[in-house]
Order: structure tokens, then sequence, then C-alpha cells
């Protein structure tokens, strides 16, 4: 450097090339970059620098010296701009270019453009001037300083520029100063302006009257016009006024002053226009005589708003005897006079007047009148409009009562019935209001967002009820029995599969994720592991439904499996682990364990492999290709309580037989069966004490031994035989007892019903509502938790309505009561509820039916 540097500043730039702006004490200002070594020279002052500031747009330099002196340098031309005394420190305004401040002498000056400079007292140094604040230091403490910019916005407008005018008001001034220039630019014109400034104000009116005006240029509205109505628009009618007549629109001045009641000013501008003949562009004549007729028709005018003005009672009954019944009812609506209002209703003629008495039906409905609103509507016999009257006031029994005769307007009733229903958070009741204003589709996405909600939020066995309940749905929809179904039939019979699908893996991992994310559970261990084994099975394959972590079910698994001795199963569900990004924690864990496992026999314990109740196979813990045998393919039948399988194998009847007459034919041959048995039994002893051998059973394999087990060879050797049906005869139905047949009724009556055969007497076995089985222990227990059935928490109440009809049925001895009650569809329930007694009671059949899901 050519002399000792006095002032440095950074003037922006990117990342490691940044420019400073160097001062020297011989007055010499550089320019430097950092990835530069050669200077660039801007200015040669007279004298040492003592301060620097670059502007905006690095067109304009200001200094101060070591005379105090501020002095303002043009870059390009090297001319001075502005200079000052007594300056110590100089700032250029970092959003407007023309706007700079320097302090000294105890002072802070703003200079804008070429006006006077504004002075307001400051102590301390400038050292930053962003938009309207000056940050200045004063020893240690930097402050800001709020400088007004109205002062020089004011300015910018005496010279007539707007544009200049409005970039000073964006720097910060007071919405009084704003409205300042909104109007100077309204009336200049300079809607751009004018638009902006009236939108800071949030001002809707006057942004509509910019933007009328700038249609009007644009279609070449004459601008004494647009003038006129931004004067009217102002305050300003006698301006306004000048100015429609000068274009020649003298009725759109007396419009102006009719329309705010200004009778005198309206006529004495009428007369002027009158004398001086300008009225010929705005009248039908022209000269004195136009100017005569218009003075006439504003005292028409004048008198007649004079009377209502003076006595709006008067003047409605005078509206009443002149039948001119639109301005009566207007002035009895304004006044709220609704008594007087309905006996004009009660006057009119329902025929001529029908216009009249809407008219009046709308203005008690916009007042909450609405018994005087439905005395109009039935005057008019209008039922549509009294439906909406009864909607609109959310009176719901009356627009119900209506609809007895009127079964075509229900979607005017049940839609917005529906709506009302969802504001109050009854969802199942809105789905059925849906349905019964022939809009299913819309009860059906409720329930969709509602079990997704559920998914969403974590809530597994609310979604699990969503689906199920979706699926029910979807049942109802299959309009054609199972032999002749349509496309639309086996559509909705895929739907109800695979919602009901997902609800049986959403209710299952909801027992999982409670056990992975909560500190306390209710389920027992041998419950999580046949619900993980099961969810896990229905899994394979294919992807799970959103919101279900294998993760959490495989580590469940590997928990179980390894604490129940299932080494196999659990080395399996770690190997699955091992291949899953886990959290740190739970990784550790599963390699932990992975290698402890591998120290175990790779079998599992034999009492925990399932048994198939069919063929009596012993199946792995863990079927990849599905919850069913690999021996006969049937499927496990699981309680959906404990997910264990239970003794169940379904059957069906031979062709021929209907439900009814099987129904009929259980349990006839029951009875002497188990006689044939005991005497065989007997016959055996006998047998054995004529050979000297007392206290032994003897086999007699006799024809007649062998023909009273016909049936039983008959089923046993029909589940011997792979992937087919069992059927079932008149023969050995009769010889099935009632206690071990479980019927299952789907609500749609047009599905076939299915049949099980119950292998285990000693475990009491029952179908729940949603079709599911369970023992029955563990279903009353659930009823008694929760006060709602597992799985489709249908109420306590309903289950025990049901149960009285079954007991009722069964101290009359009646199979044909096992077909429910008529508002309930049916499903067989298994021998009562929890108990497999050798009482003549107990050997009836009983049914529990499906109770009405309120959907």
């Amino acid at each position: 450097m050519d002399a000792v540097v006095r002032y440095l500043k950074v003037a922006g730039g990117p990342a490691s090339k940044e420019g400073l702006l160097v001062g020297l004490k011989n007055g010499a200002v550089l320019k430097i970059f950092m990835d530069n070594a050669f200077p660039i020279p801007l200015i040669k002052h007279s004298s040492g620098i003592r301060c620097l500031d670059l502007g905006s747009t690095r067109r304009k330099l200001a200094l101060v010296d070591e005379t105090n002196t501020v002095v303002v340098y043009d870059l390009h031309t090297k001319e001075v701009l502005f200079e000052d005394k007594g300056a110590n420190s100089v700032a250029w305004n970092s959003h407007y270019e023309d706007m700079l401040c320097f302090s000294g002498n105890g002072q802070l000056v703003i200079k804008t453009g070429d006006f006077p400079l504004h002075v307001q007292k400051m102590q301390g140094f400038v050292v930053g001037f962003k938009g309207c604040k000056v940050f200045c230091l004063q020893y240690v403490s930097m402050g800001t300083i709020d400088v007004p910019q109205s002062s020089s916005m004011n300015r910018y407008l005496e010279k007539g520029d707007v544009q200049a005018a409005y970039q000073v008001a964006c720097l910060g001034i007071t919405d009084s100063d704003w409205r300042v220039l909104a109007l100077a630019a309204l009336q200049g014109l300079q809607l751009e302006v004018a638009q902006a400034a009236f939108i800071r104000l949030r001002d809707v009116r006057a942004v509509e009257l910019v933007n009328r005006v700038a249609n009007g240029l644009a279609a070449g509205t004459p601008k004494g016009l647009l003038l006129a109505e931004v004067a009217a628009w102002e305050g300003k009618f006698d301006e306004a006024a000048r100015l429609f007549v000068s274009e020649g629109r003298i009725d759109k001045a007396l419009e102006l002053f009719t329309s705010m009641r200004m009778f005198d000013e309206a006529k004495h501008w009428a007369e002027e226009a009158a004398r001086n003949g300008t009225l010929v562009k705005g009248a039908a004549g022209g000269g004195a005589a136009g100017g005569a007729a218009a003075v006439t028709e504003l005292i028409g005018r004048q008198a007649e708003w004079s009377e209502e003005i003076a006595n709006y009672e008067a003047a409605a009954e005078m509206y009443i005897k002149a039948k001119k019944y639109d301005r009566a009812i207007a002035l009895l609506v304004k006044n709220s006079w609704w008594d007087r209002l309905l006996k004009l209703v009660r006057l009119l003629d329902k025929a001529a007047d029908v216009k009249h008495i809407q008219a009046a039906v709308t203005a008690f409905r916009r007042a909450g009148q609405y018994d005087a609103a439905k005395e109009c509507l039935l005057k008019l016999e209008d039922i549509v409009g009294l439906l909406q009257l009864n909607v609109d006031e959310q009176r719901w029994d009356d627009a119900f009562l209506l609809l007895a005769g009127h079964s075509n307007l229900k979607p005017q009733v049940y839609i917005p019935y529906a709506k009302w229903l969802l504001s109050k958070d009854r969802f199942a009741d809105a789905c059925a209001a849906y349905s019964q204003g022939g809009r299913p589709e819309l009860g059906l996405a409720i329930l969709q967002q509602l079990a997704d909600n559920a998914v969403s939020e974590s809530r597994f066995a609310d979604a699990a009820h969503g689906y199920y309940k979706l699926a029910m749905e979807a049942l109802q929809g299959i309009q054609s029995p199972s032999t002749g179904m349509t496309d639309i039939d086996r559509q909705a019979l895929q739907t109800f599969s695979t919602h009901y699908d997902t609800a049986e893996m959403y209710y299952a991992y909801s027992m999982i994720h409670t056990a992975a994310h909560q500190p306390f559970r209710t389920v027992d261990d041998a419950t999580l592991f046949n619900a993980a084994r099961f969810l896990l099975m229905r899994v394979s394959g294919r992807d799970p439904p959103k919101g279900i972590v294998l993760s959490n079910t495989l580590l469940v698994l590997a928990r179980q499996a390894r604490a129940q001795g299932a080494h196999k199963l659990a080395r399996f569900a770690y190997s699955k682990l091992q291949a899953l990004a886990l959290p740190l924690a739970v990784a550790a864990e599963v390699e932990l364990s992975s290698l402890v496992m591998r120290a175990k026999p790779f079998t599992d314990a034999d009492a925990l492999l399932p048994i198939c109740y069919r063929c009596q196979a012993t199946n792995a813990l863990l079927n990849t290709q599905g919850d069913f045998c690999t021996n006969c393919g049937a499927p496990f039948l699981r309680s959906f309580s404990t997910f264990e399988i239970l003794p169940l194998v379904e059957f069906e009847l031979e062709s021929g037989i209907s439900d009814a007459e099987a129904l009929s034919l259980l349990g006839e041959d029951a009875a002497g069966f188990a006689a044939t048995a005991a005497a065989v039994v007997r016959g055996g002893r006998e047998l054995g004490a004529a050979h000297g051998v007392h206290g032994a059973n003897v086999l007699l394999l006799e024809h007649e031994g062998a023909s009273s087990n016909t049936h039983e060879d008959s089923f046993a050797a029909q589940a011997q035989v792979p992937h087919t049906p069992i059927h079932l005869g008149r023969a050995a139905l009769r010889r099935l007892r009632v206690s071990e047949v479980l019927q299952r009724r789907w609500p749609n009556p047009l599905l076939p019903v299915q049949w099980f055969r119950v292998l285990d007497d000693e475990q009491p076995l029952l179908v729940g509502p949603c079709g599911h089985f369970f023992e029955a222990d563990e279903f009353e227990m659930a009823m008694l938790e929760h006060a709602y059935a597992p799985f489709s928490r249908v109420p306590v109440s309903q289950e025990r309505s049901v149960a009285l009809d079954c007991s009722q049925g069964s101290n009359q001895g009646s199979k044909q009561h096992m077909q429910g009650s008529s508002w309930h569809q049916g499903a067989q329930a298994a021998h009562g509820v929890g108990s497999h007694s050798k009482s003549s009671n107990q050997q009836q059949q009983q049914q529990q039916s499906w109770p009405s899901l309120g959907m």
C-alpha cells in the first residue's frame, strides 16, 4: 500500500472471494478482492479517509475524511455529488440507493435524493442503515433508531414521482402515509402503485375501485368519468358532479346525489345543467324542458322516500292496500314485524301470490321464525320446502315423519342428517344414514378414513374394527345367491374377503404392538406366541397391510419361542431379524440371542406342535405357505381370543339336503347310538366273565357294532382324503349329537350356511357375532371385561338379548327357534354358552344370532 490503512470494510462477495473497501491515509480509496493480489483504485480524495461505504448498486461512494467532511462520489464519472461538514461516520441505505445517513456533532442527518437534509439528535457513530432503521454504536453498545420516511415520501409526491414515493414507502411508513400514497397514485391513475398500497392496507373496497378504474381504462372510458368515480369514492361529491357534468353525464351526477338522498344538491345540479344546456347527453329532452322533467322526477322520489322514512308502519299499510306486497313485505322484514307479516301471508292467495309467500318464507327462515315459516309452507303445500326447513333447523324427527309418505325424498333428509351425525362423532349412525340416503359410497369412505386414521395413529384394534365394519358393508352388497352370482356380487364378495382378512391381521397385530411398546400388557405369553405365528402365516408371500411392522412381530415371536422351548422357530425368527435394519439396542439383543440359540437343539418342543383335527397330522409351528394343514390342506380354525387351534372340522351336506332338514335330522339317533354302544360294552363285560376274566372290557367285532360306527368311519375316511370336502348324509346327521355341531351363518342370508363338527365335547365352543370361533369361557370373560364382544365390539346388552332368545328356544325344545328372532340374522352357537352337560335340555341345539351392527 502507498499509505497507512485508515478504514477497512467488507463489500460482500462469495466465500473466499470477498471484496474489501480500503481507505488510506493519503486519501486513496481502493477495492481489493481476496483472490486477487492487485487492488483496484476507486477514488483519490484530497485528505485521509476516516469512514467509507458503497451504495447498493456499487455506483456511488460515500466517505468521511479527516476534516470531518462527508463526500459522495459517482464512481463512473468521478465527480462529487454531495458534500457537507461535521460528519464522523456515514452509511448508505441498503434498501434504497438514493438515501444515506451520516452522524456527527450529536446529530443524525438523513439525505434522500436532492431533497433538503433531515436532521435529528443522536449520540454515537452510524454503522449501518437498513430500511427505516439506523444502527449506531455508542461506546460499547449497539442501538437502533427508527427513521421516519414520511417526509421523504411526501417530497416525492410533491414532485409528482409516485414510483419513487412508493419505493420510499416500502422502507417503512405508517398506515396513514400508505393511504396518502394510495390516494395520490389513484388520482394520478398510477393504478399499479395504488393497488399495491391498498392491498397493503387490506382495503378490499379500494382494491375493487382500482380494478374498476383499470377495466374502464382498458375499455376506453374517458378519464374524466373515472376521476369522477374516484372523487365520489373519496367523498368529494361536488368535484365528482363537476367532472360528470363536464363529460356530459348529468344523469350520473343526479344518480350520485339521489342515491344518498341529497335531493337539494341533485336539484341544484339539474337546474344548473338545464340553464347551461348540458342536459342533452344525459336526459331524453334537452334544454330547460329536460331540466324541468328531471327536477320533477327528483321531487317525486324525494316525496316517496320521505314518506317511507317518516312512517314505516303507515307506508306498509298503504302498500298492502295498493297490493304492492313486495314493498310491504320488504318494510315489514326490515322492521322485524313478524306477526304483521304472518297476518299478511294469511290474507294472500296461495295460487296468485306464490312469489310473495315464498319471499315471506325466506324472511322467516333467515330470522329463525320456524313456526311462521312452517305455516307458510303448509299453505303452499310445499313438502320439499318443509323438509328442507326441518333439515336446516335440525328437527330430524319432524323430517322423518314427513318421509313416511314421500320415500323419494330420502336423500334430501338423510344426507344432511349424516353430516350432522358426523359433527357429533356418531360415525356408525352417519354411515347408516348415508345408506338410507342412497349414497352408501360416502358411508364406506368414512369407514375407510376412520380405519386409515386408526392405522396412522397406531390404534390397530380400532383399525381392525373399522375394516370389520367395511367387510360387513361389502357383504350386504351381495344381491344374488352363491349359485348365481353376478360380476358385481363376486366383486363384493372379494371386497368382503379382503377387508375381513385385513381386520383379522390388524386384530392380531394389536396384541403384538401393545406388547412391543407398552410397559404392561393383559395378554398372556401363549396368546402372544399364537398371535405372532398366525400373523406371520397370514402375511407370508405378500406385503403386510400398512402399519404392520414385521420386525415387531418377529421379535415377539422369537422371545416367546425361546421362552417356551421352540428353539427351531426361535432360530428362524432371529435369522429373519438379522436381515432387517433394526435399532442398535434391538440389533444387539438379536445378535446375542441368535448366538445363544445356536447352542440349543434345532428342534421345537413336541407339546407345542399343532395337530390337525381333521387328519391328525402334526404340523410345524410356522407354515410359510399359510395357516393350514400341510397334509390335508384344511385351514386351522382358531379362537380369536387366544389364537389357539380349536377342535373343529368343517363338513358339507350331501346334495339334496337343505339346511332346515339338516337341523331337524341332528340328534335323532344319537340316543340310540349311545344305548347301542353301552350294550356292546355290557356284552363285552359278560363275555369276559364267562371266560373267567373279571374286570376286563372285551371289544366285540360284530356286524351290529360295525354298523353303529358307520358314520364315524365315513367321517374319518373322508377326513383322511386331502384337499377334499367332507360330505355327510342323512344317516350320519341323525347320529350326530346337537352339541357336536356348530353352524356359521353370515349376515347376508344369500350366503350358504357353514357346518362344523366339534371333536372335543369337553371344550365348549361358540360362534361370535363376528363369525369367529371362541371358547365359551374366554368369550364370556372378554364380554365381562370390555362390555362388548371380541373383534365385532357388539355391546353386551345385545348379546344378552341373544342369549335370552336362545334360552327360550331351548326350554321349548323347538329347533325352529334356532333361526333367531325377526330382527336378527342367524349365526350358530354351540350347545349353550359354556357347558356340555348330559341333561336333556342341553341336548337341544341352540343358536346365537347376529346382532344388528347399526351400520
